[in-house]
């Protein structure tokens, strides 16, 4: 990815200050419209990334999702929010309620990772029992394809192919949904 590609988010050094304060209103009251002038220019995918990751709490990165992207962004988590939180799991305390919260928000679960798998296959791949878990209390298709047209890892083979238990949750599910 060259200089060129890397998203540019404009914040403010107020946010700035305030996130490493770990003042966590401040940094919502110091988001800037994204249309307005700011004195910092980072690379970075959002603010709402920068809180994931510095481990705010999980209704805060939800305010600060509400004020910095619109809703078909917000729907489809253009952002990579949900995958984000998967990544961080084992060592962030707050990924997993925040998982629970950007879903519980509005974020689609049937989403397509950077790397080209659906969301679930992705949580599967890493044995994520409880994100798997999420997704399938917030309706993810267990038929999605990712970008390689294969079936989301909720199929049987997929599932089973993971040989985790994350994968035999989503196969006991989709056993489940089948079987009804």
């Amino acid at each position: 990815m060259s200089s060129q590609d890397v998203p540019v988010q404009n914040v403010s050094a107020d946010f700035l200050e305030a996130v490493r304060r770990a003042d966590w209103n401040l940094a919502l009251s110091a988001i800037k419209p994204q249309d307005d002038p700011s004195d910092v220019r980072c690379p970075s995918s959002s603010p709402v990334a920068w809180l994931i990751e510095l481990n705010a709490p999980p209704n805060v990165v939800v305010q600060c999702l509400g004020q910095c992207a619109k809703a078909e962004a917000v729907e489809a988590d253009s952002l990579g929010l949900l995958e984000l939180c998967i990544a961080l799991s084992n060592a962030n305390s707050n990924a997993l309620a925040t998982f629970k919260a950007l879903l519980c928000a509005g974020l689609s679960p049937n989403v397509i990772t950077d790397g080209g798998d659906t969301l679930l296959q992705h949580a599967v791949n890493l044995n994520r029992v409880p994100e798997v878990e999420e997704l399938l209390r917030y309706g993810v298709d267990a038929h999605q394809m990712n970008m390689f047209g294969v079936e989301s890892t909720s199929n049987r083979d997929g599932a089973r192919a993971a040989g985790n238990p994350a994968g035999a949750l989503a196969l006991a599910k989709f056993n489940e949904r089948v079987d009804t």
